[in-house]
């Protein structure tokens, strides 16, 4: 394992080497210290830095005002001097976005994961996941926060991420709920020893299914799950405990503000389900590249277009985000209550409800599944879900879909499923 003085000799190297003033640089993701220490050198000596997938630096590429050399591209970005970085969302149902922050707004979210959550200072890092997702570069860089070098695995193979944290004991787990369901499948079919080395297991990018919270019990005995809900904008918003309320995300990081309002910004009293604002200190400052139209800024409180309703004890209950809506023969439908309902009749691997369209209703919904559902289950379930929410509002087909595709966020491929439905027919 390299050391964290080797690395910063390696940025020191690299920050004499740069010339990217008033340039944002794009850096390749491949999943390595030496990409992390690319970005890193590039934020500490003031200039803007991105890690981003090939894909992406394709398609700056052809900006006229592009240039770079192998893996790496330097994009004119005026006006961002100063230690910023720009996350690029997974786009899961639709464009990435460039996201700009800076970097104090990890620095004070590195200090509230410290406070609450209260990790040993050395604790060793293992990150499970691309470093282009803003979760996995998130943790590589609070574990450099604290002056440990994080080991960060190139490929995603379950049996390599169980040996690794046997071998290195490694005590801090930074996974999406996605990857931790790649390792229990695995335990399921393989003899695997407990890991009592990991203490803590930081799960974020999507609910944690609650199902699996045994298992990940049984396969870490010693480790705290940290189930944190927040979003590349907001850094985190709320942190479950294991008090909370079943269904909750649980309630307000330290220094994290929520409102719930309605449609025209009215407070809502606790219970009602309405729009979630929030405000903090860790919030983005604006899109660099693509913008979204459910974002807005109000009085410093911010929405991305969360929907949910709060408790009397402050838990959030997220309910939809805004742009999961659509309209069926003029209804709305929130497409992640019927696949939450979906989710919960499932016994194991991922599912997705998605919209179709049809002539005569605009769409239609269509059940997908990761694991093969006998025909009598899946009639079963379909039948389950028409009696919560009506004919119109309910998928009336489930489609197995063996080679489940996901993005380097560890969450479904939303775009690659719906181009398999409309082959398929």
């Amino acid at each position: 394992m390299a050391s964290y003085a080797k690395l910063e000799d390696e940025e020191r190297r690299m920050v004499r080497g740069m010339d990217l003033a008033d340039k944002l640089l794009l850096i390749e993701a491949r999943n390595n210290l030496h990409t992390l220490a690319q970005f890193r050198a590039a934020v500490r000596s003031g200039r803007p830095a991105a890690i981003v997938e090939r894909s992406v630096l394709d398609t700056l590429d052809a900006m006229p005002v592009a240039s770079g050399r192998e893996g790496q591209l330097a994009v004119e970005a005026l006006g961002l001097a100063g230690e910023k970085l720009v996350c690029f969302t997974s786009g899961s149902s639709g464009s990435p976005k460039g996201i700009l922050r800076t970097y104090d707004s990890w620095r004070r979210t590195f200090e509230t994961q410290h406070k609450t959550i209260k990790c040993k200072e050395n604790a060793s890092v293992l990150i499970i996941g691309n470093l282009a997702h803003s979760l996995h570069l998130y943790g590589a860089m609070e574990a450099l926060d604290r002056g440990v070098v994080p080991t960060i695995l190139d490929k995603l193979s379950p049996k390599h991420v169980l040996d690794t944290c046997r071998t290195l004991g490694l005590e801090i787990i930074y996974a999406t709920p996605a990857h931790l369901n790649l390792l229990l499948a695995y335990a399921r079919k393989k003899p695997v020893p407990p890991l009592p080395t990991v203490s803590h297991i930081l799960a974020g990018g999507a609910k944690l299914d609650e199902r699996h919270l045994s298992e990940i019990d049984a396969l870490f005995p010693n480790a705290r799950i940290v189930e944190f809900f927040g979003t590349t904008e907001t850094s985190y918003i709320t942190l479950k405990s294991p008090d909370a309320p079943t269904g909750s995300v649980g309630r307000a990081v330290p220094g994290v503000n929520l409102e719930i309002t309605d449609d025209d910004g009215r407070p809502l009293p606790p219970g009602e389900e309405g729009v979630l604002w929030i405000n903090s200190d860790m919030l983005f400052e604006r899109y660099l590249i693509g913008e979204d139209e459910n974002t807005r800024w109000r009085d410093g409180f911010l929405t991305v277009g969360d929907q949910g309703f709060l408790d009397t004890d402050g838990n959030l209950f997220f309910t939809a985000r805004i742009g999961s809506m659509v309209t069926i023969a003029g209804e709305n439908v929130f497409l992640d209550h019927v696949e939450r309902a979906l989710q919960m009749q499932i016994a194991e691997g991922e599912a997705a409800v998605l919209p179709i369209g049809d002539s005569l209703r605009g769409c239609r919904l269509v059940a997908m599944t990761q694991v093969r559902v006998p025909d009598e289950q899946a009639r079963t379930v379909l039948r389950s879900l028409r009696n919560k929410f009506g004919p119109l509002k309910s998928p009336k087909t489930l489609v197995h879909v063996k080679d489940w595709p996901f993005l380097p966020s560890g969450k479904t491929d939303r775009q690659t499923l719906l181009k398999r439905l409309a082959e398929n027919g």
